[in-house]
């Protein structure tokens, strides 16, 4: 059922001519490396934009910018998916992702092309604004959070 999922997934990218991806490495309960990877792409059946998760990937525990994208590309080419094809890449702000010099970005950047759109998830950006929180809203938060 999986691969069925993922084919049908693959071949609506593909038909869409240009896509974006959204990353997020993590570990999970056993403490081992994550990546889980989340495409958006223009479904030309329904003539709209859609946001799909497109797989969870294993990464070495203390993994580089380069195994990072030596896994992605792995996955990509296994579906004969182009990074020239990708408009758009969404990291947290790990320097893995986003170094200026051979982070992930960067590195799509070179394979792809120089237009790639980045950004930083907005999410991230809300826990770590979220670290330093005044006692009070942080119970309001949870209140809101668990209801």
């Amino acid at each position: 059922m999986s691969n069925d999922i993922e084919n049908l997934l693959s071949k609506k990218i593909k038909k869409s001519i240009f896509y974006s991806i959204q990353l997020d490495e993590s570990t999970d309960i056993n403490n081992k490396a994550i990546l889980l990877m989340y495409v958006r792409y223009v479904d030309t059946d329904l003539n709209d934009i859609q946001e799909e998760f497109f797989c969870c990937l294993n990464l070495k525990t203390y993994c580089t910018s380069e195994d990072i994208f030596k896994t992605i590309s792995f996955n990509l080419q296994k579906i004969n998916l182009q990074f020239s094809n990708c408009i758009g890449i969404c990291t947290d702000g790990a320097a893995a992702m986003t170094g200026k010099c051979n982070g992930l970005v960067t590195r799509v950047q070179q394979i792809a092309h120089k237009n790639i759109i980045s950004t930083h998830c907005f999410i991230h950006r809300g826990q770590l604004a979220a670290k330093n929180i005044n006692e009070n809203l942080f119970d309001v938060l949870n209140i809101c959070i668990i209801a």
